[in-house]
């Protein structure tokens, strides 16, 4: 049996998303938040669908991204002005 390499993007073995990540993407997936605030998938996404998710929500059809702008507020980290230039 072959030993399956775990890779960043390997589903949940990604690496967590860190505050410079943040700093530099302009959103991040809705499980990528959820990892940021340390809350579980089911709660998150039950957030986003009862309207109580902190932040605005970008729906493209069924992909959700979530503004990292705002998520860093939400945990009470300023922005640099070169991340705003970005």
């Amino acid at each position: 049996m072959k030993a399956h390499a775990i890779t960043k993007d390997a589903g949940p073995y990604r690496e967590p998303v860190t505050i410079q990540d943040l700093r530099q993407r302009t959103v991040v997936t809705a499980e990528e938040a959820f990892g940021v605030l340390g809350i579980g998938r089911a709660l998150g996404y039950r957030s986003i669908r009862e309207g109580t998710w902190p932040t605005r929500v970008l729906r493209l059809g069924r992909v959700i991204r979530i503004p990292t702008g705002e998520l860093l507020a939400v945990l009470g980290v300023e922005r640099t002005e070169s991340d705003e230039a970005q």
